[in-house]
């Protein structure tokens, strides 16, 4: 009789052991379950640098039934890039990146210019929009015009204002970047009361100082500082900036801004947050099931060591 109670106890913490261990690989295969996916888990990594459109060989201004030429460049890594336009106006070479054209009435004429650098990564692609004002009297006839208002000043006088920069805007999402830029008066005429504005930045804001000019002589040029202030949404967009001033004076210079996603990883703050939770609690979250385990056992323990001895 007391060999089988003996035996009785012995089955009974041997189902107790295995209860406890059965408990643990429970826990920890959930557990080994998650990461198993994310260390096995496979991913095609794609290093490349996209392309950059380069149209400083490219006059924004051009005048009706005037032969226009544009050779657009591309920076980048490698040289194997093709262009292509979405335009049934102009053609572009998709190799030189030349394209030409006789414009035969007025206005502003966009045309968006798109470079493939032929990685097949996600980001071989870079698209850009560029803007030819065409005007309906020719350089030398508005230079004319010009000397004519001017009057007094004599002979032989004409504006030409320019504008020194050779920038690409980068800001991340919600940053804050301060770009120099010089405006230079490389005519023969002195300008006075300009005004400096800016135009078309969706999504970026910008303030210029400064915004009014009262006198800027010939030869000589002025510092012009911009701050940008990036939205939450990242993309490329044409910032315009416009000098204006009397007699119908005005000059618009494009440039480019670029507004990029943040550096490095950067992890959703909830799902990150919940993740730091269960790291932090699954060890107490077992340790609260041993004790349940074994107090349950315990109290078994006895109720039948007590039913065997009656």
């Amino acid at each position: 009789m007391k060999l089988i109670k003996d035996a009785l106890l012995v089955i009974f913490l041997l189902i107790l052991v295995a209860t406890l261990i059965y408990s643990v690989r429970i826990f920890y295969p959930v557990e080994n379950s998650v990461e198993g996916m994310a260390v096995k888990g496979t991913a095609r990594l794609c290093v490349n640098r996209p392309p950059e459109l380069d149209f400083s060989k490219c006059l924004n201004e051009t005048s009706i039934n005037e032969y226009y030429l544009c050779d657009v460049d591309a920076i980048d890594d490698g040289n194997n890039v093709t262009f292509s336009d979405d335009s049934e106006l102009i053609s572009i070479n998709p190799f030189q990146g030349i394209f030409s054209f006789t414009p035969i009435t007025t206005g502003n004429f966009t045309f968006e210019i798109t470079v493939d650098d032929n990685s097949e990564c996600q980001n071989s692609i870079t698209s850009e929009n560029f803007t030819i004002f065409v005007s309906d009297v020719t350089a030398e006839e508005e230079r004319r015009g010009f000397e004519r208002r001017s009057g007094s000043d004599g002979p032989n006088v004409y504006p030409d204002l320019t504008i020194s920069y050779d920038i690409e805007v980068q800001i991340e999402r919600s940053g804050e970047t301060t770009v120099l830029l010089r405006l230079v008066n490389n005519g023969s005429l002195d300008l006075k009361n300009l005004i400096i504005d800016v135009y078309s930045l969706k999504g970026i804001n910008v303030d210029i100082s400064p915004s009014t000019i009262e006198l800027l002589k010939a030869g000589e040029s002025v510092e012009l500082v911009l701050n940008f202030r990036a939205g939450i949404y990242s993309d490329d967009y044409d910032f315009f900036l416009f000098v204006e001033g009397p007699h119908n004076f005005n000059r618009h210079f494009k440039l480019r801004v670029n507004i990029k996603e943040r550096t490095g990883i950067i992890l959703d703050d909830t799902e990150f947050y919940n993740e730091r939770i269960v790291d932090r609690y699954k060890y107490i979250y077992l340790l609260i099931d041993w004790i349940t385990i074994l107090i349950i056992s315990t109290i078994l323990f006895f109720v039948i060591k007590k039913l065997i001895h009656r």
